[in-house]
């Protein structure tokens, strides 16, 4: 808790992980003698969130209890089956958040289950600027040059690499701010689905339908993401570092 503020944290963990090449989901392989999964919510148990609610593929939520959870993250109050898109996932760990209070937290965060390098300073961060701006989203900046290519990968133009920031999570939102743009969403989509086409994250929501700006809070360069073979490595680079 931060100052009588409840967080719930989604933790969403529910893709088929295709790009890694490998018949194990991502978010269940082995990082350093434990599962990848487990990584990440070992981050949440020691943050200051007072809730956790895992999103996994559905029918994998007593593997997830057993392999995973066990008796080890008691701040885990709920699995639950994720959707077929990263976004169904998402607001289905929200609904199950919400359903652990009687009138629901006061901020929902979501946080990739495959960002096992998390810290739980970075998540207090997160926290602590919910307190002064309802859309929170952790990003550090562009190390490289960057350029917009056109459609024949031409390059067109070349962005102040001061003004970009690649974009984490956790990212942090007031509960009803979340609920309403994901509400907005289903919607929109339902009458033209080609209207979920590009949304990459929960803060493009909050952006395009409830026009909230998002803070960017300082994130890590260390928070990466486990998409391909060679992430994986970098992890166990980084935790043999840390311990």
């Amino acid at each position: 808790m931060i100052k009588d503020k409840t967080i719930a944290a989604i933790i969403v963990a529910a893709g088929k992980g295709l790009r890694m090449g490998a018949e194990t989901p991502k978010q269940y392989l082995i990082l350093a003698s434990d599962i990848v999964l487990a990584h990440t919510l070992a981050a949440f148990e020691g943050s200051k969130v007072d809730s956790i609610v895992v999103v996994c593929p559905e029918g994998d939520e007593d593997y997830v209890q057993q392999y995973v959870v066990r008796d080890r993250f008691p701040k885990v109050k709920c699995i639950t089956g994720g959707g077929k898109k990263r976004f169904d996932s998402s607001y289905a760990g929200i609904k199950a958040a919400c359903g652990l209070y009687e009138s629901g937290p006061d901020f929902i965060m979501v946080h990739d289950g495959v960002r096992p390098l998390v810290s739980p300073q970075l998540i207090n961060c997160v926290g602590e600027a919910l307190l002064s701006y309802p859309a929170v989203c952790p990003g550090v900046k562009a190390k490289e040059t960057v350029r917009t290519v056109n459609s024949d990968e031409i390059a067109t133009s070349v962005p102040d690499r001061s003004m970009l920031r690649i974009i984490q999570t956790p990212q942090g939102f007031e509960t009803g701010l979340i609920l309403k743009a994901y509400e907005r969403f289903f919607e929109d989509t339902a009458k033209d689905p080609a209207k979920a086409d590009g949304v990459t994250d929960d803060a493009m929501l909050v952006e395009r339908y409830m026009q909230q700006s998002v803070f960017v809070a300082e994130g890590s360069y260390e928070n990466i993401k486990i998409t391909t073979p060679e992430d994986l490595f970098l992890a166990e680079a980084i935790l043999s570092r840390r311990y």
